[in-house]
């Protein structure tokens, strides 16, 4: 019995660890996305109200997504989990982000495939302009 119980701990022990480090590498990956996102120029909207919280958590976590805003392509990254923030960028940033460079037919697909992405994907998270609002006008950085 005695024995059980001494392995059942020890089980219990290096599944808790496992999953501690775990957590750890999600929490480095998305630091390290939200840096490369900063550089290349996306605005970080912080999280500071219950409303902006709330709507922040309603969208696909940690994951660079695209959206059609007021007829423009945006493209934003959520995190409600580390750091509570929002990122959104445009085109340019998003290019700048990967790094590429590309010529304006190539841009032209591309912006098509990602507004297809957006209204066939994120039309739930999209679809609620009133909790966009929670963020305020979108500013002259616009």
């Amino acid at each position: 019995m005695k024995r059980n119980l001494l392995n059942a701990a020890a089980l219990l022990l290096m599944t808790s660890m496992g999953l501690i480090g775990c957590a750890s590498v999600a929490e480095s990956n998305t630091h390290d996305m939200t840096r490369d996102l900063s550089h290349a120029g996306f605005k970080k909207l912080e999280a500071d109200t219950p409303e902006k919280l709330t709507h922040l958590k309603s969208l696909e976590q940690l994951e660079l997504n695209s959206l059609h805003r007021d007829g423009k392509l945006y493209y934003y990254y959520a995190d409600a989990i580390y750091s509570k923030t929002l990122y959104i960028g445009k085109e340019a940033n998003y290019q700048k982000y990967e790094g590429i460079s590309i010529p304006e037919n190539v841009a032209e697909l591309h912006h098509d495939q990602a507004v297809n992405e957006a209204v066939n994907l994120n039309m739930a998270a999209t679809e609620n302009w009133a909790a966009w609002g929670a963020w305020g006008p979108w500013g002259a950085w616009w």
